[in-house]
């Protein structure tokens, strides 16, 4: 398996993954060990998917978890979407793009974006 695939696996499964640097930070239950093995193994190709992914956020596929929601925005220093009502941006240059969801997601989108790691949006 490549590192995107590895990560797709990892992330899947429920273990988060991110870089520092040239180190990768591993987060999940204990019976995930073997996929662990697995990255740090090829650990030169998982952090080159993980850079890959700096900058690219995929947007949440559902309404706010707490407000229902359904405008967020990104900051320009990268990171999560954000739910504009819960936490609006401080100011519009602080805003790297917008986006409103639509009422509903084909289950066939939703399939394939979990496949490659999308979570659900989380209250900030």
């Amino acid at each position: 398996m490549g590192g995107v695939d590895l990560l797709a696996a990892a992330r899947v499964a429920g273990l988060r993954v991110r870089h520092e640097g040239n180190r990768l930070v591993m987060r999940g239950p204990k019976r995930l060990e073997p996929l662990v093995c697995q990255l740090l193994e090829a650990k030169a190709e998982v952090l080159a998917a993980l850079r890959d992914e700096d900058g690219f956020a995929i947007p949440p596929l559902r309404p706010c978890r707490m407000c229902r929601g359904r405008r967020f925005w990104r900051h320009v220093h990268g990171g999560h979407f954000i739910c504009d009502t819960c936490h609006p941006a401080p100011a519009l240059e602080l805003v790297a793009e917008s986006i409103v969801l639509a009422p509903a997601i084909s289950e066939d989108l939703k399939r394939l974006l979990e496949r490659y790691g999308w979570e659900p949006c989380e209250a900030h």
